[in-house]
This record gives structure tokens, C-alpha cells and sequence, in this order.
């Protein structure tokens, strides 16, 4: 297929979604199906939520009352140590079961022979969610004709363009909803002025500027550290160095006047939940998906009418549809116990009530049902249990706070509408021709992208140095071999 492919195509896409609504498979253990027992790892993002233990035990009476006798072991591990302790559990090969990933990590945890293929155990314990989910989620998470991840089911759409603000802070400012730079500037500089020992901006990559400066693709890596760009105004849709482009230069010289000014902060803040919740976070990273923060939010604040919400630049432009896969569960190839992880992940995602329980604890305990909402009205402080549940996502079954309207599920089951899809929309990079490459590109990153931000530092020495040893690092091969697996993934 030639490179000049069709340019994105509009579609309605929550026809998707509304077809899994009604896609519900039930959970794999029932009363007459046969005993499955195992004793499952899970190696969880983050910090062990409040009543963990005691939902846990909850979790494990519900499953045995479904024939399946499974103990859960979880292993918390830090959000900013996660990644590297998949690499070294897959390195030293320790014995784990299930773990969250992306699919920009799925490929190179497969290729180090990491991780389980699922296409058997699927088969047999997960035909439910094989039915329910989009075929092009799937192929994210196969590689060499393998499937290694159950995706998650969430809006995609330029899904990660979002930042969230303190909706109180904003309206006490008097500044109007905001929809482009100028009112994010004015809201972050009446925050740094009005809040002063606060953090204005806070664990945000720069990404929120791509839809002012330039929207590209990044088929390696995140935000400011993906190597490699496709711009979609770009109709050959070809392969770029991302350093060397218009939309990087403005964006990391907009972070660097921001940071000038003190309204943006470079190092990663740990505990920015409660920080935001405290009102020392004016402004931080976030998805469309508003309910992950609102209850911890809310539960954490003693001002009733304090709020939270969503912003994203220019939202009258086009959402693209680069991919489904950002929440997958995987198996890693050393457990014993393949098939028994992925009938836990289709229990999970077989029914109200099991996902309920995984990801909001125990009614009447952990939170009280307001409807069809979630409400921790009256749950005492040691009982407030706020797991991460967005690593099994699953909008055919979420619940949203009570705090927010009733419209809010709606919205987010109507976000792909109209969204523009590419030919290589589910292109996921296979590292392994120029891992080693894009190793050393990693390392480069983690070097020279903070000190670029970094307005006290001179921008053009470090950024010809950075250059240098890019291309040292082999950045021209990384990009050639994007461009050939990218017209490989269009021809199919």
C-alpha cells in the first residue's frame, strides 16, 4: 500500500461501545462448572488502598461461591518504580501471575519471553470477553500472532489530551470554562498567585500542548519522550524525528516559559491525589475519565462544594483514534496458573457485582449505591477503599460518583462519536530490530528531556548535545524501522 494513504476517516465508533453494553458474558466459574484452585500474584501499580486485606477476603468468598478457590496475593510496587520491577521480575524470572501494562510495553515484556501468550486460556475461560471487546483492541495486544493482554473497554479518543483543574479554584477566580492556552494560562497564574506555595501545574508531560502546537502520533514511548512522530497533518503519513519538530520545539519552549514563571513543575510529585485534594495542586494530568479522582477527592475535602473537572485544549477539534489498548492485564510466562488468571480477569468482567467488588469493595462498607452512583457518605475514614481500577476497565460496567451528573456516563459513552480513525489506528511498534537503539534513546531521554524543560538551563547546548548523541544512539535506524513497520501494518 502506498504511503499516501486516505487521510483519517470520520466514523461514529460508540456503536462499539453500545454493542458490548449488551455483550455481557457471565462470569466463567458458576455452581456446576468444575473447581479451579490457585493461589494468583498480582502485581499491582500504586499503594495499597485503604481495607485492601478485607476486600480481598471478600473477593475470595465471591469467587469460591463461583467454584473458583483462588487466593490473591497482591504485590503493590510504586508507580514511578512499576515498569523497571516488570523488567526485572521478567529478567530474573520470579514467579508472578497477573500484571498491568500498556501496549507499549506488552511487545518488548513478549519479546524478552516475559510474558504468557493468552490465545488458549482465552479460548476456553475468556470466549466472553473475546465476543464483547473491539477486534482492533485485540490486535494491540498481539504480537507474532499472539495474544498477550485482555484489553480494557474505555472511550479512546484522544483519551490522554486532557488536564484536570480545581472547578472551585476556577470559578472563584472568575475565569470562564476553559477551552484554550489563554484561559489554562490565566487560570494556572491566578492559581500561582492566589495559592503561592502550591504546585499550579503538577505531573503533566506537556502532552495537553500537542493539540495547540501540533497533533502527531507516537508509536514509541509517551508525550516528550517518544523518539518517533507521525504528524496528522502529514498526508504520507511519514516517519519523524521527534526532537527536530515544530511541535516539540514550541511545546518544550512554552514548558520552559512556564517554568520560568513558576507554574509548572518538572519532577514527578509523589501523593499529587492528596495533594490536589488539599488544594496544593492547582492543575494535573488526566484522562477523560473523571470518576477515578472524585471519590477520593471528595471523601478527602471538608468544603461540600469543592469540584473537579476536566479541560481539554480546543475541544471543537477532531478526537483521534490512534488505539483502544492504554489498560491491559497480562500473565507473565513463568506462572503456573495461565488459565486460571484469565477465568479471575473474566470473572472481573462478568458481572456487576464481581466488578463492583473488585473495584469498589464491599456495599454498605467500603461505599453506599446512590442510585446507580457510588457514595461514601458516612464510610469512615478507614474504610474509604479507592483501588486503581482503572487497570481493568470496563465502561459496561462502571459506576460513577454520586457527585457527578447523571449525563456524565452518557458523555463518556458517546466520546469516540465522530472521531477520525487511521489506517494504522491499533499500529502497535515491535522493539525488537532496534531494541538495543531505542534502550540507549530511553536512557538519552531520562538525561536530557527534564534539563530541556528546565528554564534555568541553557536550552541550545543541551539541545545540540542531546542531538549528537541521539543520532550516536541510532535514532535514524529507530525511525526508518517505525516507517517500515507502520507501511507493513497499512498494506495488511
Amino acid at each position: 500500500m502506498s504511503r499516501k494513504m486516505t487521510r483519517g476517516i470520520v466514523v461514529t465508533l460508540s456503536l462499539v461501545l453500545l454493542t458490548a453494553l449488551f455483550t455481557v458474558g457471565s462470569a466463567t466459574g458458576d455452581s456446576s462448572a468444575p473447581a479451579m484452585s490457585a493461589t494468583i500474584k498480582y502485581v499491582y501499580i500504586g499503594q495499597e488502598p485503604t481495607d485492601q486485606p478485607a476486600v480481598t477476603a471478600a473477593l475470595e468468598a465471591a469467587l469460591a461461591e463461583d467454584n473458583l478457590n483462588f487466593k490473591l496475593d497482591f504485590v503493590f510496587i510504586p508507580d514511578d518504580e512499576y515498569v523497571n520491577k516488570l523488567v526485572l521480575i521478567v529478567v530474573a524470572g520470579e514467579e508472578y501471575d497477573i500484571c498491568w501494562t500498556m501496549p507499549v510495553n506488552i511487545g518488548d515484556l513478549a519479546d524478552k519471553g516475559g510474558l504468557a501468550p493468552l490465545d488458549e486460556a482465552l479460548s476456553k475461560y475468556g470466549q466472553p470477553l473475546l465476543n464483547a471487546l473491539p477486534e482492533a483492541s485485540w490486535k494491540e495486544v498481539t504480537f507474532g500472532g499472539k495474544i498477550y493482554g485482555v484489553p480494557g473497554l474505555l472511550p479512546a479518543a484522544s483519551m490522554d489530551m486532557n488536564l484536570q483543574i480545581r472547578k472551585d479554584l476556577r470559578e472563584k477566580y472568575g475565569i470562564p470554562e476553559i477551552v484554550d492556552l489563554e484561559g489554562l494560562e490565566t487560570y494556572l497564574r491566578a492559581y500561582h498567585e492566589d495559592v503561592p506555595s502550591g504546585y499550579p501545574m503538577a505531573n503533566e508531560s506537556g502532552r495537553i500542548l500537542f493539540r495547540e502546537y501540533g497533533e502527531i502520533f507516537t508509536p514509541i514511548g509517551k508525550e516528550l519522550k517518544s523518539p518517533v512522530c507521525i504528524s496528522l497533518d502529514d498526508p504520507t503519513y511519514t516517519a519523524q524525528h521527534f526532537y527536530k519538530s515544530d511541535t516539540f520545539l514550541k511545546t518544550i519552549a512554552k514548558i520552559r516559559e512556564w517554568h520560568s514563571e513558576g507554574l509548572y513543575e518538572i519532577d514527578v510529585i509523589k501523593d499529587d491525589h492528596a495533594l490536589y485534594a488539599a488544594g496544593q495542586i492547582g492543575a494535573m494530568w488526566a484522562t477523560s475519565t473523571l470518576h477515578e479522582r472524585i471519590g477520593y477527592f471528595k471523601a478527602n475535602r471538608t468544603d461540600p462544594d469543592a469540584m473537579i473537572e476536566n479541560i481539554m485544549l480546543h475541544p471543537d477539534k477532531p478526537k483521534h483514534l490512534f488505539g483502544y489498548g492504554m489498560d491491559n492485564l497480562c500473565v507473565f510466562s513463568t506462572s503456573k496458573y495461565v488459565d486460571e488468571c484469565v477465568a479471575f480477569i473474566n470473572w472481573i468482567r462478568g458481572s456487576q457485582e464481581a466488578y463492583d467488588l473488585m473495584s469498589y469493595g464491599v456495599e454498605g462498607v467500603n461505599y453506599n449505591l446512590d442510585g446507580e452512583g457510588v457514595s461514601y457518605d458516612g464510610i469512615p475514614d478507614d474504610k474509604l477503599f479507592f483501588p486503581q481500577n482503572w487497570m481493568w476497565s470496563d465502561i459496561r460496567f462502571m459506576r460513577f460518583d454520586g457527585a457527578l451528573d447523571a449525563s456524565y456516563g452518557d458523555m463518556l459513552r458517546s466520546w469516540d462519536d465522530g472521531c477520525v480513525v487511521y489506517p494504522w489506528t491499533g499500529f502497535t511498534m515491535n522493539r525488537e530490530p532496534v531494541n538495543m537503539e531505542i534502550t540507549q534513546i530511553i536512557a538519552l531521554q531520562e538525561e536530557y528531556v527534564p534539563q530541556l524543560k528546565n528554564s534555568k538551563l541553557d536550552f541550545e547546548s543541551t539541545y545540540e548535545t542531546f542531538l549528537k548523541k541521539l543520532d550516536e544512539a541510532g535514532i535514524e535506524k529507530v525511525i526508518a524501522e517505525v516507517q517500515k513497520q507502520m507501511e507493513e501494518f497499512m498494506a495488511k
